[in-house]
Formats: C-alpha cells, sequence, structure tokens
C-alpha cells in the first residue's frame, strides 16, 4: 500500500528515527481496517470475560443479596464456594458472556475512530456503540445474573436451558428484559472506557519514549497500563447504573411471568432508601479488583492481534 506522510515546515529540526516512527504509524493506519479491529476485539473481549468471570460472580451476588448477607468479598466466595462449588458457583453461566463479550467488543473497537479523531469523536462512537452492542450484551447477562444467583436457581443443565426455560415463561421479548439499563450503563461506560484508554495511552508513550527511545507503538506496557487504568475509571462511573441492572435482572423470570422492568431511577431510589447513596456501590470491591487485570487482558489481546494483522 502506498504512505504518505506529511512533514510541516516548523519540523524540519527533526531527526530520521522520528521520521521513521511516522512512517510505521502510517504503515498501521493504512493496513488495519474496520473488520480486523472488529476481530481483535472480539478475541479481547472473548479472553477478557475469561480471566474475569469469578469476581464478577461475586460481584452480581453481593449486588443482589439482602443487606448484610455478605460481611465482605471474600466471605461471599467462601459461601459461594461451598454452596456450589467452583464450576458450579463462580464459574456459572460464563459461556454465554464469552460469546456474547467477544461480539460485544468487535463492535466496540469496529466502531472506534483510531488516531484519526479527538476525544469527543472517541465519546460519540464509544456511548453509541455501547448502545447498539447492549441488545447483545443484555440476553447474555441476564442469562448470567440468573445462573449465578442462589443455588435454589438449578444451572447444571447449562445456559441454553436457562434461555429456554426464560423464553417459555417471558417470551422471545423476555431475553431482553432490562434492556434500558443495560444501554443506560454501557453507552457512558463505553465512551469513558475509550477516551480514558487514547489519553493515557497517549501519556504513557509521551513517558516511555524519554526513557526509551528506540521504543515505537503500543506495546504490551502501554496496553496493559492505559488498558486497566481505564476499565477501573469505566467502572467507577457507571458501577451504580450496573447495580440498578442487577436489581433489575435479578427476578427469577425462569418460573414467574414477569410485568415490564421497573423504571430505572425508581429501583435507584428503593436501593438508596434500603442503605443510602452508598448501597449503589455495594460489590464495587471486586469490581475494580476484576477491572484492571480483566480490561489490562482486553487491550493486550487487541493489540497483539492488531499487530499480527499488521504484520501479515
Amino acid at each position: 500500500c502506498k504512505v504518505h506522510v506529511k512533514i510541516a515546515s516548523s519540523d524540519g529540526c527533526f531527526g530520521a528515527r522520528v521520521v521513521r516512527l511516522r512512517v510505521d504509524q502510517a504503515v498501521e493506519v493504512r493496513t488495519m481496517g474496520g473488520t480486523q479491529d472488529a476481530l481483535a476485539g472480539a478475541a479481547s473481549g472473548a479472553a477478557g470475560m475469561a480471566v474475569g468471570h469469578p469476581l464478577d460472580t461475586i460481584k452480581t451476588r453481593i449486588q443482589t443479596a439482602p443487606r448484610g448477607q455478605y460481611t465482605s468479598a471474600l466471605h461471599c466466595a467462601r459461601l459461594t464456594v461451598a454452596e456450589r462449588g467452583v464450576r458450579g458457583g463462580l464459574m456459572a453461566g460464563v459461556t454465554f458472556p464469552v460469546i456474547a463479550k467477544a461480539a460485544d467488543k468487535a463492535v466496540h473497537f469496529g466502531a472506534r475512530q483510531e488516531r484519526a479523531s479527538g476525544p469527543s469523536v472517541q465519546a460519540v462512537a464509544g456511548a453509541s456503540s455501547g448502545v447498539l452492542a447492549s441488545f447483545i450484551t443484555c440476553p447474555a447477562e441476564l442469562i448470567k445474573v440468573q445462573m449465578q444467583l442462589g443455588s435454589e436457581r438449578s444451572t447444571e443443565r447449562g445456559a441454553l436451558a436457562c434461555a429456554r426455560n426464560i423464553i417459555r415463561v417471558q417470551g422471545w421479548a423476555g431475553l431482553w428484559y432490562g434492556i434500558g439499563a443495560t444501554a443506560a450503563r454501557d453507552g457512558p461506560a463505553i465512551a469513558t472506557w475509550l477516551v480514558s484508554y487514547d489519553l493515557v495511552t497517549k501519556g504513557v508513550k509521551k513517558v516511555s519514549s524519554e526513557l526509551f527511545p528506540q521504543r515505537d507503538g503500543t506495546g504490551a506496557f502501554e496496553a496493559v497500563l492505559a488498558g486497566g487504568t481505564a476499565g477501573t475509571i469505566a467502572w467507577c462511573c457507571s458501577f451504580p447504573f450496573d447495580m440498578v441492572k442487577s436489581k433489575i435482572q435479578a427476578v427469577n423470570l425462569r418460573e414467574t411471568k414477569a410485568s415490564r422492568p421497573p423504571p430505572i431511577s425508581s429501583v435507584a431510589r428503593a436501593v438508596i432508601q434500603d442503605g443510602g447513596v452508598r448501597a449503589l456501590y455495594a460489590g464495587l470491591g471486586p469490581c475494580l479488583l476484576r477491572a484492571f487485570p480483566v480490561n489490562a487482558t482486553i487491550f493486550a489481546t487487541y493489540e497483539t492481534v492488531k499487530l499480527l494483522f499488521c504484520k501479515n
């Protein structure tokens, strides 16, 4: 492919090394298309979900449990393993989320405008892709929540059986129970996630280029640090919406016909009335413990697969 390098007259003092870096970056942009972005995103989403599912289970159980049932995340983990084991407890419902997260991240990274735009365009791309991908995420998260909850909801037959039971009782529309709360969480969250990643990456690159002049591109160090930081920031901003979503989707949809989901505002008010504003952040500890390694894995996998595409 052709490479076009534009250097302003004020850049005449730049040496050959700087020109080489700009050429490398131009080649990377021209050889990495939207389809390849989506494929790299799919691989990163599946990897991230596989890494973080046990802590996600603990988060969900704390969010939906009666106040005071669990004294800490470790207490919740011990009780869950004692009651249901690791496979049926901490890893319950992992299959659908791995598949859905692959599709979810394919949408997010496919919509991402890398290096071509500023934070405002990145935010719009992230918010729109987050809302769009929520139609993929919602059924998987609903099944995950249903299977992560108490031992009274049988999980030994798997996610497909859970989905069939929901459809049998609620109809096909039942798989999108809580779609409004999911979209309200994912739109702002993905916008924050992508903008944070790009800003942190630029800062880390600036520092690393001064310390290690021979490095170029986004390496594993930059991806891990920026990805983990971006995920942590995004979850801190969106966690109250995740709490509301979990509360809405905690209804036992397999056995009882449910009415329309309650409004987000009424669920939030009920949570605050029961435990104060602090109750909106119940389960934040295991969520943040999960956020850094999961998102570091997502972006490191994405950058690695992207590099493979660019080399080929």
